[in-house]
C-alpha cells in the first residue's frame, strides 16, 4: 500500500513484518516488557499494603503500559491489509481486550462488579504473550532453525500464561472469602495455580465458591494437557538426537550422514493459523 511505502508507514511495516529488522526487535521487546509489567502491577495491587505504599507508582506504570498497548493496537490496524479482518481476528480481539480497561474510568464505571470485570480484563493482557510465541515460532521456521528451543519457549510461555490466569482468577473468586480463602491475594493465587497445574495440591485450601471450583478444575485440566505437551516435546527431541528423526509424518529429517537437503524443509502450515 502507498501509505506504507515511505516515512512512518514504512518504519511500522518493517517493525511489525520484517523479523530480521532492528525495528522489529525493538517493538517486540517493548511489547513483551509491557506485558510482564502489566502482570506485575496486577499482582502487586492485590496486596493492600503495597497499594498504600506504592499506589501512585503503580498508577503511573499502568498508564505507561496502557499507552504502549494502545499504540501497538493502532499500529497493527494501520498496517493490516484487511483492517476489519484484523479487528475481528482472534489476535485482534486479544489486542483490543488489552486496552478495553482504559474505557472504565473514562466512562465513569465504578460499580463493584464492574471493577471486578475491569481486573479480569486486565489479566487477559497476558494472552498477548501467546501472540508473541506464535510470532517467535514463525520466525524460527522462516530461518530454518531447529524447533526444540522454540518448543520449550512456547511451552514456557503457555505455562506462565496458565499460571497467571489461574492464579488471578482464583483470587477474584476466593479473595472475598472471610476465612480459609484459597487465595487472599494474587501471590497466594499464583501458588495455588502452580500446585494445581502440577496436580499436587500441596498446602492449599479447597475452593469454597462455585467460580473458585470451576477455575480450579479448569486449571487441573490445563495442567494435564501441558504435561502431555512437554512429554511430546522432550520425546521428539530425544528421537531426533538419537536417531535423526523426530517421529513426525515426514520421518526424513536430515541425518548427520545424509546429503539430502530436502530433509531440512519444514512444514509451515501448522504455524500459519496463528498469525494476525
Amino acid at each position: 500500500p502507498a501509505h506504507l511505502s515511505h516515512g512512518w508507514g514504512r518504519w511500522l511495516w518493517s517493525a511489525y513484518t520484517n523479523i530480521y529488522s532492528r525495528e522489529y526487535e525493538i517493538i517486540s521487546k517493548i511489547v513483551t516488557s509491557s506485558i510482564f509489567l502489566a502482570t506485575a502491577i496486577i499482582m502487586l495491587e492485590s496486596v493492600p499494603s503495597y497499594v498504600e505504599q506504592y499506589g501512585s507508582l503503580l498508577e503511573t506504570a499502568e498508564t505507561v503500559v496502557l499507552v504502549v498497548f494502545v499504540m501497538d493496537y493502532l499500529a497493527q490496524i494501520y498496517i493490516a491489509p484487511d483492517r476489519w479482518g484484523y479487528i475481528r481476528s482472534f489476535w485482534g480481539i486479544i489486542d483490543a481486550l488489552a486496552i478495553v480497561p482504559a474505557l472504565f474510568p473514562i466512562l465513569g464505571i465504578t460499580q463493584v462488579k464492574s471493577i471486578r470485570l475491569f481486573r479480569i480484563l486486565r489479566v487477559l493482557r497476558v494472552l498477548k504473550l501467546m501472540k508473541a510465541a506464535a510470532t517467535r515460532a514463525r520466525q524460527t521456521v522462516s530461518k530454518g532453525g531447529g524447533t526444540f528451543r522454540t518448543d520449550l519457549e512456547i511451552y514456557g510461555i503457555a505455562l506462565f500464561t496458565a499460571a497467571i490466569l489461574g492464579g488471578t482468577l482464583i483470587w477474584f473468586a476466593e479473595g472475598d472469602v472471610e476465612s480459609g480463602s484459597s487465595a487472599p491475594n494474587a501471590f497466594e493465587g499464583l501458588w495455588f495455580a502452580v500446585v494445581t497445574l502440577t496436580t499436587t495440591g500441596a498446602g492449599v485450601n479447597v475452593p469454597t465458591t462455585l467460580m473458585g471450583r470451576v477455575v480450579a478444575s479448569s486449571t487441573m485440566i490445563v495442567g494435564l494437557a501441558l504435561f502431555g505437551v512437554l512429554t511430546s516435546v522432550i520425546g521428539r527431541a530425544m528421537l531426533k538426537s538419537l536417531f535423526g528423526d523426530d517421529g513426525g509424518d515426514d520421518g526424513d529429517l536430515a541425518t548427520p550422514d545424509s546429503g539430502d537437503d530436502t530433509g531440512s524443509q519444514v512444514d509451515t502450515g501448522s504455524v500459519s493459523i496463528v498469525g494476525n
